[in-house]
């Protein structure tokens, strides 16, 4: 018997009396899942798992009539890598050495099993489980490293991480109406170690702050990667990291840049730019770290500043053409702003005159 369902000019099609299985049963051949007590380390590379899947009737025996195709997938927090095979067929209600590559899972996962619905079968949705793959946390560095020329994405978009700050020295390094920049001290190279993370309104939280536990949704705004829906725990206070100097060579390489994304970082001898379109709009103004000042024409070693939220009385469009000795402040990156990297001021201590 078939049963039509239209819902906004969308047919949705159920088979009352689609002979599909009632569940699958997934074993493990072989493979690491780890456990609580020993979790697998988190990793960018792939891990294969291998699974004996068998198709269960409602009696709870294999369903030895069952010879379709079945869909695999990973949840909640991982992904298969590109390329993996995502269907494989089933014959007299078994199919063994399936085997599934994974990556970037973290937290708690399990590979699904499922009687997915396809151009060649109908399919019932019935669907099996692996054992639990338990996985250690990702590190901010984990959060925001990324391939070459991939710098707009985190690896981890969309998913609800928590952020592995064991053993580890997190700190907030800059507070805004609607969020806070952090550091992880741990990474010595301060590479990738940085994150925004945007709470909607003022956090009560103040710079110097150690962050103990941090959770939240990565996601990316405009090619800058946030920490969502956060939260958090704080204990004590650490010092505060020196800022990473930019050059004018430098903030021309988006790869670069990447790595410092969120960080708190300082340029020195600027020359203030004619102000463009974006300062009007977005209170946004350029600076040149080329030597004197030659960027503004040429467009080389640009970056933009905001500082209209932190230094009201700074009128920049009055010391166009100045020199300023030091500018200090936390990077972002925008993809719709020209330049794309911009600087966020803190207070009035973060611009030399």
């Amino acid at each position: 018997m078939l049963m039509g369902l239209s819902i906004a000019g969308c047919e949705k099609k159920i088979f009352a009396d689609d002979p599909g299985p009632l569940t699958f049963q997934v074993d493990l051949v072989a493979g690491e899942i780890g456990s609580v007590q020993d979790p697998i380390p988190f990793t960018h590379e792939s891990f294969t798992l291998v699974f004996n899947v068998s198709a269960i009737d409602d009696k709870g025996e294999i369903a030895t009539w069952f010879n379709d195709q079945v869909h695999v997938r990973v949840n909640p927090r991982g992904n298969l890598i590109k390329g993996q095979q995502l269907w494989f067929q089933m014959n007299n209600g078994v199919v063994t050495d399936v085997e599934v590559a994974l990556k970037d899972v973290h937290g708690t996962a399990t590979v699904w099993f499922e009687h997915a619905a396809s151009d060649e079968q109908n399919g019932n949705y019935a669907t099996g489980l692996s054992p639990v793959i338990t996985a250690v946390n990702p590190t901010i560095r984990n959060i925001q490293e990324v391939e070459p020329g991939k710098h707009q994405t985190s690896a981890l978009r969309l998913d609800f991480v928590e952020v592995d700050l064991v053993g580890r020295t997190g700190i907030v390094t800059g507070v805004t109406n609607d969020g806070f920049y952090m550091t992880d001290l741990s990474e010595v190279d301060y590479e990738y170690s940085s994150m925004f993370v945007y709470n909607h309104s003022r956090p009560e939280v103040e710079m110097g702050d150690r962050l103990v536990q941090l959770n939240g949704t990565v996601d990316e705004f405009y090619g800058f990667t946030e920490l969502g829906f956060p939260s958090w725990k704080l204990e004590g206070t650490a010092p505060m990291p020196d800022p990473i100097m930019l050059s004018d060579d430098m903030v021309d390489l988006d790869d670069e840049m990447e790595k410092y994304e969120s960080a708190l970082v300082e340029i020195h001898d600027v020359t203030v730019c004619p102000m463009g379109e974006g300062f009007a709009t977005y209170g946004q103004w350029m600076v040149s770290l080329a030597p004197g000042g030659s960027g503004c024409a040429s467009g080389h070693g640009l970056v933009n500043i905001v500082s209209a939220y932190t230094i009201i009385d700074l009128d920049p469009a009055v010391i166009v053409g100045e020199i300023l000795p030091r500018i200090t402040g936390n990077l972002r990156y925008h993809a719709s702003a020209t330049p794309n990297w911009i600087i966020y001021t803190r207070g009035p201590e973060d611009i030399d005159f």
